[in-house]
């Protein structure tokens, strides 16, 4: 028993040795530690500043340390002053700027602060000195579907139903829309559907062809024709100059689009515009869209393939291919949830020949 407690305590020992010694050299293995912060300065922004929250910021420092790995930096924003921070970027190289992309947010109130943290886990940080600007509009729309109106308003049975999906809808071919707009859960139960709303800048709506498109958005559609963010209820915004006139477009999965005939009206930072008002609202008039109820307009439905013409490949591509099915579908013209004889005769035929006037 004795020897074999001997033998154990000698492995031991060996074992212990071996590893707190240089295999090579004998000696014992040198153990690097650090216990000095890493060093920051000239962050930017620094105050003063002014951007639009659609751009991107472009955020500078100078950090240093004899032992920075090679992603040191976090970058994090603050909309109200200082008093709070969130995340904006992570694990950045130390290569002392970056573009970043701002949040969707108005304020004056900004600042950010820069982090830089050692292979220890000793940091650093640097805030903006003062406060600067994020600028940007909010954009009030209201409009119409012919198919899903009731004479009043609008039906929400897609809602209701839960038919409508959680992520945007206009990433097919027809409108080639990659946003990643996407809720947990429909938010309002007046929600109709989903929408694509596009801002163009140019000096007529004649003239505004896709080449002067600077914004795309997915938004919700409410039953009373007004458009909101993903929350169901906030007014949208977007964060980038005007150079000449606003005009905007709405596009629906199944329904003709429309521009504004007139550029959008504008008090202070914040744009609106009512397609339903009247047939001079859009541009081409009455072959623009189509009149729904005395005095109210909307989008001419029909459009099942979603290229702007309410024409027979939505018959026999879409409707035909559909027919007796049930659910979210294109060839569901009247939005009821059912592709059927009334959607072909009650939305398809009447329009038949119609063709958006949004120009290209």
């Amino acid at each position: 028993m004795k020897l074999k407690t001997t033998l154990t305590l000698i492995l031991l020992y060996v074992v212990a040795h071996v590893y707190s010694q240089n295999p090579f050299t004998g000696e014992s293995n040198v153990f690097v530690t650090d216990s000095k912060n890493p060093v920051i300065s000239d962050v930017f922004p620094n105050g003063g500043e002014s951007y639009y929250f659609g751009q991107s910021l472009p955020v500078n420092w100078t950090a240093s340390d004899e032992s920075l790995g090679s992603h040191p930096i976090t970058v994090y924003i603050s909309l109200d002053g200082g008093f709070t921070y969130a995340l904006l970027a992570e694990t950045l190289a130390n290569g002392g700027s970056a573009l970043l992309t701002l949040p969707q947010a108005i304020s004056d109130q900004i600042k950010i602060k820069v982090v830089v943290q050692d292979e220890f886990g000793y940091t650093a940080s640097m805030e903006s000195s003062s406060v600067f600007s994020l600028l940007g509009s909010y954009i009030s729309l209201k409009v119409f579907l012919e198919g899903s109106f009731d004479g009043t308003g609008m039906s929400t049975f897609l809602n209701s139903n839960n038919l409508i999906p959680l992520n945007q809808p206009y990433a097919g071919v027809a409108l080639n829309y990659q946003g990643t707009e996407s809720v947990n859960a429909i938010p309002n139960s007046d929600i109709v559907d989903w929408v694509l709303v596009e801002l163009r800048d140019a000096a007529s709506a004649s003239s505004a062809s896709q080449t002067s498109v600077i914004h795309r958005q997915a938004a919700f559609l409410l039953k009373n024709g007004e458009i909101t963010g993903l929350d169901g209820s906030s007014e949208l915004m977007f964060g980038l100059p005007v150079d000449q006139q606003l005009f905007a477009v709405v596009y629906h999965r199944n329904h003709a689009p429309v521009i504004s005939a007139n550029p959008l009206m504008e008090t202070g930072n914040q744009y609106y515009f009512d397609f339903t008002a009247g047939a001079g609202q859009v541009l081409g008039g009455v072959n623009g869209h189509k009149e729904i109820s005395a005095g109210v307009w909307g989008l001419f439905s029909g459009d099942g393939n979603g290229d702007g013409d309410v024409h027979n490949g939505d018959k026999n591509d879409v409707w035909n291919m559909q027919s007796g099915a049930s659910g979210y579908l294109e060839g569901d013209f009247n939005l009821d949830g059912d592709v059927n004889n009334n959607d072909k005769i009650q939305n398809w035929t009447p329009n038949s020949g119609r063709s958006s006037q949004v120009p290209v």
